[in-house]
């Protein structure tokens, strides 16, 4: 089992990917390796770099560093997943010999739970709050009777419980998910614990959202995702108390809320067998959630200060960058087009390998990505469009947009943009089509505000059916207060 083998089994799991790769652009997914039970040098093995164990753990760091770089393959933790189990629960010797079947069939539930997991995540929003009481969910004691200096967060004991939870939230924060709280309490004493007390690990500046008073749960939550303009169901509700689990459960059936013990010391574990956060994507931009939805809600409180909604755009200084889709926006770029759901005309998705493809297509595609700007934030990339030539057409293969921008002018300028390409290449008109789902209806009326005209419902583009169209002639462009530069990406 020296350096030779451990090659030819990366080359061969190499080989099976591009092989499935040149026949079509799937997601693949790659399942690493469990330990064994066996280990003929007992505790001795992590010494020895041949032996079959210390190989596994090998072969399993390999596939990591391979899946980091080959955008189109996704890791099954089946080693995380064996542990977790169990090993001495996790085989079953007959199974393997006589069928290859990778686990006790008693595990079969969790393996597909695991698979599904990372499918949902792939194609489906994935969460993108935790709402989290205080008493005795954030803290031990009730603040309001017990007092700052009472509740139970000593770096040792009972305490640490807490402390320990509160690590666990900012690891999420850390990661790109938005933290809230929800909570029956005075808000000025709520922040001065946020702001003083020494053993807290979160900091105000940590949560995006307080939503504390003596109003229902249920309401604050419903406040929280309309401030977030989030869905309900990209939410985790985390608190001690069931009958509150119960109240918002009644009130908000898609919300995620999972059952707790009750033992604050066990809140991690229990959350955590739910398998709310997986992902498929990491960017930068996930780690700056937090900070830019907090400014984007302090933009909100300014633009009431204006006389006019044409005042406050003016004078939030906005800016945009335009260019054509590069390798270095590609995670981003597949990231929006996989869970941009409310400003997305189409929904379609895209893989790694599909774009890639269509960057490929100059000839053919035209694309556009849009990063953002205002004097609060700085937005990243958050709209593309994918403009696709037939003949004397340009027929709007996606356009989508983050809805946090929306209404700001940007869709104004990018209709502008489309037609001034149209204009460029001599085509005469542009052909879009909205595709409804349950969560886009905030587009439906989209083309219709520009002036495009309702296609008959027969009529063809490339297979898909054809809602709108509008002459470039017709088109005037339309007003907006964006600065723009324009960088063509080499």
């Amino acid at each position: 089992l020296g350096d030779v083998y451990k090659r030819q089994i990366i080359d061969k799991m190499q080989w099976i990917w591009n092989l499935i790769l040149k026949q079509s652009s799937p997601i693949i997914l790659q399942s690493n390796f469990t330990q064994s039970l066996e280990r003929p040098f007992g505790q001795y093995e992590e010494k020895v770099p041949s032996s079959f164990n210390s190989v596994i753990k090998y072969l399993n760091m390999q596939l990591g560093h391979i899946a980091q770089t080959e955008k189109q393959i996704y890791i099954l933790d089946f080693a995380y997943l064996s542990s977790l189990i169990g090993l001495r629960n996790w085989y079953d010797e007959n199974l393997w010999y006589y069928s290859k079947t990778l686990t006790s069939l008693k595990n079969l539930p969790e393996v597909s739970a695991y698979i599904v997991d990372i499918i949902k995540a792939y194609f489906q929003s994935t969460i993108k709050c935790v709402v989290v009481d205080l008493d005795e969910t954030l803290w031990g004691g009730i603040l309001g009777d017990d007092g700052i200096d009472k509740i139970i967060l000593n770096p040792e004991g009972e305490g640490q419980i807490f402390r320990d939870f509160q690590s666990y939230l900012l690891r999420l924060k850390e990661r790109g998910i938005l933290l809230a709280v929800a909570s029956k309490n005075e808000l000025s004493l709520v922040l001065e614990v946020f702001k003083q007390h020494p053993d807290m690990i979160l900091k105000e500046e940590d949560i995006t959202y307080f939503a504390v008073n003596w109003e229902p749960k249920s309401k604050n939550i419903a406040k929280i995702q309309s401030e977030l303009n989030i869905s309900f169901d990209s939410m985790v509700f985390i608190d001690d108390n069931p009958f509150e689990r119960d109240i918002v459960k009644s009130f908000h059936p898609e919300i995620n809320v999972p059952d707790l013990s009750g033992d604050p010391a066990k809140f991690i574990r229990e959350i955590s067998a739910y398998n709310y956060f997986e992902t498929t994507s990491f960017t930068e931009r996930d780690k700056k959630r937090s900070k830019n939805i907090i400014s984007q809600i302090k933009s909100k409180s300014l633009s009431e200060k204006y006389s006019s909604f044409d005042e406050y755009l003016k004078d939030l200084d906005m800016s945009l960058e335009v260019s054509p889709f590069h390798e270095s926006k590609l995670d981003r770029i597949v990231q929006l087009t996989q869970r941009s759901n409310q400003f997305n005309l189409t929904t379609k998705r895209y893989s790694h390998q599909e774009i890639k493809q269509i960057m490929s297509e100059s000839n053919q595609y035209i694309t556009f990505s849009l990063n953002f700007k205002d004097k609060l934030t700085d937005h990243g990339l958050i709209s593309l469009i994918i403009l696709k030539r037939n003949k004397d057409t340009l027929i709007v293969d996606q356009w989508l947009m983050s809805c946090r921008v929306f209404s700001r002018g940007i869709e104004q300028y990018m209709m502008n943009l489309v037609f001034a390409e149209a204009k460029k290449l001599n085509v005469t008109k542009i052909i879009g089509e909205y595709i409804p789902t349950q969560k886009n209806t905030l587009v439906e009326n989209f083309y219709e505000s520009f002036g495009f005209i309702s296609s008959p419902p027969d009529s063809k583009v490339d297979d898909a059916s054809s809602s709108w169209k509008l002459d470039v002639s017709m088109y005037k462009d339309q007003d907006h207060y964006i600065n723009v530069f324009n960088k063509k990406e080499s």
